[in-house]
């Protein structure tokens, strides 16, 4: 087993935010006569808290391949008993789907536990929703994803976006070999309900061939976008941005 892509990561953090009503006590219709009211609602999406986190394994990597990131979005149902069941894969990278990531990470739930959300003290079932981040190799972290699904309404491209972790791209190698001080490169990204961007795309890059593009889509893996952008955005929107280098 080699052990630059085969080492066993645990997911070591978890953050999550618990479901919000969408209507309020005062906007729910009254119940029919005769007919009982509901003791609770409970949330679609809780906060997890592990007892046992999952273990996932990176996979092995094709000969020559450096593709070591990658995001998956889950979503499972925590049973009373701890249980973790029923998850399926609801983002996958689209680079990463060969690799299977989506399906290790699915498979590595049954051995996972979690706590129950408990209902006037009995502990009942619950969806959570979370993201496996695969950074490296040798690193696989959990970070939250919001309860409920996005606002509705027409997707955005968001060419202004706030951060709450910037894009911090290295100098490319190849433009210092060649004495270019100065370039930019413009992005265009999908982004995770988390704020982690995806799917990434260079627009444009002046100059061209010496790595600008290149270094900006891999600074744009450490990046997140803030928490308003990233859960108070439509399904489907995008953001755009420039990167402007200038080296000494």
């Amino acid at each position: 087993m080699d052990g630059r892509f085969q080492s066993m990561a645990r997911i070591a953090a978890l953050a999550m935010t618990a479901a919000v009503p969408s209507t309020s006590l005062a906007q729910t219709a009254p119940e029919p006569a005769g007919q009982a009211a509901p003791l609770h609602h409970p949330a679609t999406v809780v906060v997890p808290s592990w007892i046992t986190p999952p273990e996932v394994a990176f996979p092995a990597l094709p000969a020559g391949s450096n593709n070591r990131d990658g995001r998956v979005e889950l979503t499972c149902t925590s049973q009373p008993t701890g249980e973790v069941a029923d998850c399926a894969v609801t983002y996958e990278d689209a680079q990463q789907r060969d690799l299977g990531l989506g399906a290790m990470v699915v498979a590595a739930m049954p051995s996972a536990r979690m706590s129950p959300r408990a209902v006037d003290g009995a502990p009942e079932a619950s969806t959570v929703r979370f993201v496996v981040r695969f950074e490296s190799a040798m690193r696989t972290v959990v970070v939250g994803a919001p309860a409920g699904p996005a606002p509705e309404g027409e997707a955005l491209l968001i060419e202004a976006p706030a951060w709450a972790r910037r894009v911090t791209p290295d100098y490319p190698e190849r433009a210092m070999a060649q004495n270019v001080t100065s370039g930019q490169a413009t992005l265009n990204c999908g982004f995770l309900s988390s704020g982690d961007l995806v799917d990434c795309q260079v627009v444009t890059e002046t100059p061209e061939a010496v790595g600008f593009g290149r270094t900006s889509l891999s600074g744009a893996r450490r990046a997140r976008l803030s928490k308003e952008i990233a859960e108070g955005s439509p399904s489907g929107s995008r953001v755009q941005f420039t990167l402007r280098f200038v080296l000494g």
